[in-house]
């Protein structure tokens, strides 16, 4: 695990730490409290882009029944805006 290789395990002799993100819809606001207890930054948002703003229509038509979420699932393209240098 990334905890067992950082330098909060004092047996990893590691000078690297790490910071643990939750990007979470804002439909599931409440359920951030318990991840922001576990240790994570909560970064709660909306998703980028409504339905109706996709342009394809079979995609459009179809994105509810594309893997849990449908267009919900593009949420974690907000990783790519998180404030860490990597």
């Amino acid at each position: 695990s990334i905890h067992k290789i950082s330098r909060r395990n004092p047996n990893s002799g590691s000078k690297y730490d790490y910071k643990m993100y939750a990007i979470v819809h804002t439909q599931a606001r409440e359920c951030a409290r318990v991840l922001e207890k576990t240790g994570f930054e909560v970064v709660v948002v909306d998703p980028p882009l409504k339905k109706h703003d996709i342009r394809g229509e079979f995609l459009r038509t179809h994105i509810h029944r594309e893997r849990c979420c449908g267009h919900d699932e593009f949420i974690k393209l907000e990783a790519y805006r998180l404030p860490e240098e990597i």
